[in-house]
């Protein structure tokens, strides 16, 4: 058995707001770096945490000095692994689908009696029981692409975390807090 020890930088930021007023909670980060261009972070807020790890970050530089110059959606994919931007907009399906059917009759590319049977029959549709027939007739094979879409409210949560987390480690790197290298 191998015991390593290792010096971990943890900030707490308090009082944090993004955006257009969002206040956060307390957001505490934690940093190690293992060796230049090697580290780890950790990210607690209200009870929930991210956390990932890059091996290879170019070149010397630290884990705060790279996590600080990633763009946001980059860091929000590797902090929480199959987070999407988007995800499916239960509600508009229904109205979304009417919509589509209509714009297909206006084409001439569904006839009148088709497009009032599948106009009636999407007024029901919802995701808790698919017609999967009737989304496949309107949207063709591949439906699922088709879906509408909104803004994920827990990936935009994790983005405002991640901003006020890139502020606040910006705001040490700035103070003498974390002048010293891992």
């Amino acid at each position: 058995m191998q015991i390593e020890q290792s010096t971990v930088k943890k900030l707490r930021i308090v009082g944090a707001q993004v955006g257009a007023g969002w206040k956060l909670d307390p957001i505490t980060v934690y940093i190690e770096n293992y060796k230049p261009g090697q580290g780890k972070i950790t990210i607690e807020c209200f009870g929930d945490a991210w956390s990932s790890y890059w091996g290879p970050m170019g070149g010397d530089r630290n884990l705060e000095q790279f996590f600080t110059s990633c763009d946001c959606h980059y860091l929000a994919s590797k902090l929480k692994l199959g987070i999407q931007s988007t995800i499916n907009d239960e509600d508009g399906l229904s109205d979304y689908m009417r919509a589509e059917v209509m714009r297909q009759r206006r084409a001439g590319e569904i006839s009148k009696d088709d497009a009032r049977e599948m106009y009636d029959e999407a007024e029901y549709m919802d995701y808790q029981m698919i017609d999967h027939d009737l989304i496949q007739r309107v949207f063709g094979y591949e439906w699922w692409y088709q879906l509408p879409q909104k803004p994920n409210p827990e990936y935009e949560y994790l983005c405002r975390i991640i901003a006020a987390a890139q502020e606040g480690v910006k705001a040490a790197l700035g103070s003498d807090m974390l002048k010293v290298a891992a």
